[in-house]
């Protein structure tokens, strides 16, 4: 089962004066939400990108699953996508 997220961040792929890539990006959340040790965080190459000003990644959210007795996952509770 895969898991459900939500994008709450983009992020472009930069390099500063020394020619060291890094990134710079937003974080936009329609609600708050605390991320703990039950989320998962997730990075996804932005396979779409067309323009310089579109983001080069997304950054999403998800509920980790958790493992039944029977070792499949149960499904994750307590978020709202």
């Amino acid at each position: 089962m895969a898991l459900k997220s939500i994008r709450i961040g983009a992020f472009w792929l930069r390099k500063d004066s020394n020619d060291k890539a890094y990134f710079s990006g937003s974080y936009d959340l329609p609600f708050p939400i605390i991320i703990d040790g039950s989320m998962s965080l997730m990075v996804f190459k932005n396979d779409r990108k067309e323009k310089d000003t579109h983001p080069d990644y997304f950054l999403h959210v998800a509920k980790k699953e958790d493992q039944g007795s029977n070792g499949k996952p149960k499904p994750a509770a307590g978020m709202a996508f």
